[in-house]
């Protein structure tokens, strides 16, 4: 009996140092793949970047001048990103970004993409003001508009699902789970299961 069991134990080590073995060997592979595409990333000329959407803050958003303590700072950012360009550059890597625009453009791409990530919080931030003073247009109009950049906080969906439940327009939200699923983030696919769980669509 203790000879059968070394040699189990034998066969475990075995096939731990296998499996070990293997996944070491994965693990550098993926690791040069990495460094060599930064590499080449670093080499890259620039590129146009025409064939990325720039959002717009239009006219259609309900802007305002005269604001309370808690919206004016709010405003205040909202319309300092109208003058800013802003791209949704959400999932996408440095590396990605320089291999495709090339390097000479990773500071630009960054910097409107931090333009994005300001502009969906301020969103967010702007919708939740406008649904605690019972302004649900208004409110409607902030977070369509935020779904429609591909905004990736869940809260921005789960309040508009609320607010198209409460105008009997439940149908809506089947598409509003097909957009989280679009969204080039885990957020996404967890808002989605959300939506489903919680408003019962499947």
């Amino acid at each position: 009996m203790p000879l059968l069991l070394f040699v189990g134990f034998i066969i475990i080590c075995i096939t731990i140092s296998h499996a070990v073995s293997h996944n070491s060997k994965i693990e550098n592979a993926t690791s040069d793949d990495f460094w060599k595409r930064e590499q080449d990333g670093n080499f890259v000329r620039k590129q146009p970047t025409d064939d990325l959407v720039r959002i717009v803050l239009d006219d259609s958003l309900p802007y305002e001048t005269d604001c309370d303590e808690e919206l004016a700072p709010i405003m205040s950012k909202i319309n300092s990103l109208k003058e800013k360009e802003i791209i949704n550059l959400t999932g996408i890597t440095n590396t990605e970004l320089k291999l495709r625009y090339g390097l000479p453009n990773l500071d630009y791409l960054t910097e409107c993409d931090g333009n994005f990530t300001n502009l969906a919080i301020y969103l967010d931030k702007w919708s939740e003001y406008l649904i605690s003073h019972n302004r649900t247009k208004d409110a409607l109009t902030v977070l369509e508009f935020a779904v429609d950049c591909g905004v990736d906080i869940g809260n921005i969906y789960i309040n508009l699902a609320n607010i198209y439940i409460s105008q009997n327009q439940s149908h809506k939200i089947k598409s509003l789970i097909q957009k989280c699923e679009t969204l080039n983030s885990l957020t996404g696919k967890l808002t989605a299961n959300k939506l489903r769980e919680t408003i019962k669509i499947s």
